[in-house]
């Protein structure tokens, strides 16, 4: 693709990726699931997302 632009940080890992990456991706995981089978509401998304 001639106009596609590479990502920087593909391949890049980060000290909390590596101790608390699956840990955080499993609470997304369970949190996506509850918004899809409705207990949660669409809005409980953003305060489950880790600090940046």
């Amino acid at each position: 693709m001639p106009k596609a632009v590479r990502n920087p940080v593909q391949g890049l890992c980060s000290d909390t990726a590596s101790r608390r990456g699956t840990q955080l991706g499993d609470r997304l995981v369970v949190m996506e699931s509850d918004i899809l089978s409705e207990p949660e509401p669409v809005s409980a998304w953003q305060p489950a997302q880790p600090d940046r």
